[in-house]
C-alpha cells in the first residue's frame, strides 16, 4: 500500500520540513528543522492512517505515562474543568460549558 503523506524540505524558508498528502497535495509545516522528528511525525500520520485502531491504543499508553488518572476520569469531570477554567470569561463560554452539558447528560437538556 502506498503512503499517504510524505516528507519534503523547503531550503528557502529557513529548512523547514513539510509534510505533503498526496490525496489533496495540501502541504503543511511540520514547525521543525530536525530531520528525526520531522521523519517520525510523517511515519505517525501514515501509521494512523493505516491502523486507526492501532492508533488509539498508542494515544492511551501516551496519556497513561503522563496521567495515571486517565482511565478512572469521566466527561463530566472533564468538563468541570474546563467550565471552572474558564468561568467568567464571556457568554459564549457559558454557551459551550451548557452544550458540553447537554451532550454529556441529554436527560438534562430541558427542550
Amino acid at each position: 500500500m502506498k503512503t499517504r503523506y510524505r516528507l519534503t524540505r523547503r531550503g528557502n524558508r529557513g529548512d523547514t520540513f513539510y509534510c505533503v498528502d498526496a490525496r489533496t497535495h495540501k502541504r503543511t509545516s511540520l514547525k521543525t528543522s530536525d530531520p528525526k522528528a520531522a521523519r517520525r511525525i510523517v511515519e505517525a500520520k501514515n501509521q494512523a492512517e493505516e491502523q486507526p485502531a492501532l492508533n488509539l491504543q498508542l494515544a492511551k499508553a501516551y496519556l497513561s505515562g503522563t496521567d495515571n488518572q486517565v482511565n478512572r476520569r469521566t466527561w463530566q469531570e472533564a468538563i468541570e474543568t474546563l467550565t471552572n477554567m474558564k468561568q467568567g470569561c464571556c457568554v459564549w463560554t457559558r454557551r459551550l460549558a451548557w452544550l458540553l452539558e447537554t451532550l454529556v447528560n441529554p436527560s438534562a437538556n430541558p427542550f
